[in-house]
């Protein structure tokens, strides 16, 4: 199989049926950035699960950030995660971005209501973490 990837090493397509011309045009085009890999799982989440490490050309599974699925807080409270990746984007309910440089995020509400955030770090699976805050 072969896996092209970008060059944060995010696989951007996988070859599974070629032939030697075809091995040879990717040899003649190093900057194409595919590399020939032998897989022995399951490649249905190859695309999402898994990236290239562009120093070592090898596969890695992508880290997942250990985050809460939910936030029960009261207005006025706050929350705060600490572990974050040290630059992440943070949306609340997909529209404000928030770069997060310093690995915190501290959360308030001064609405009764739920919210989604989704936190994006690569080359960590993206989370999501829903706020229920409450009176």
């Amino acid at each position: 199989m072969f896996i092209r990837y970008d060059v944060n090493g995010q696989i951007l397509e996988r070859v599974d049926l070629y032939g030697p011309d075809f091995v040879t045009w990717v040899e003649n085009n190093p900057e194409l950035n595919y590399v020939e890999m032998e897989i022995n799982f399951d490649v249905r989440n190859l695309m999402t699960d898994y990236y290239v490490d562009t120093n070592t050309k090898t596969l890695i599974k992508r880290p997942v950030m250990t985050l809460p699925d939910l936030i029960e807080l009261k207005i006025g409270d706050e929350y705060v995660i600490d572990n974050l990746p040290n630059t992440c984007q943070v949306r609340i309910d997909n529209q404000d971005c928030l770069d997060v440089t310093d690995g915190v995020l501290c959360i308030s509400a001064d609405i009764e209501d739920e919210y989604v955030i989704t936190i994006t770090s690569w080359p960590y699976i993206q989370s999501t973490i829903k706020v229920r805050a409450t009176s």
